[in-house]
């Protein structure tokens, strides 16, 4: 089957919502489940020229650059924290 990925999905091992075209846990680096499966039918799909490596190969560099400011709020908690808790709730709500 065609692999739809949702809007997020939740890390087994610490229950965060991470966006859907994450592979790893933003809180914890917990590798997504079906990630194996995932790559073998996305190198099953990798043109000869070997494009798509140099594509990724420059996203990579790009998701890797540090970013700026400390990332944690009077309480303690990060961006992502926070912001994971606002989406709980409202999916609570609907």
């Amino acid at each position: 089957g065609v692999f739809l990925p949702k809007e997020e999905w939740e890390c087994p091992r610490c229950t965060f919502l991470n966006n859907a075209a994450l592979w790893d846990c933003e809180m914890c680096a917990y590798t997504r489940p079906g990630k194996a499966e995932a790559a073998s039918a996305a190198s099953r799909q990798q043109s000869a020229d070997g494009g798509w490596a140099e594509v990724q190969s420059a996203a990579t560099r790009k998701a890797a650059a540090p970013s700026s400011g400390g990332g944690a709020d009077a309480s303690g908690k990060s961006k992502a924290q926070s912001k994971n808790e606002k989406r709980r709730a409202k999916k609570r709500e609907a």
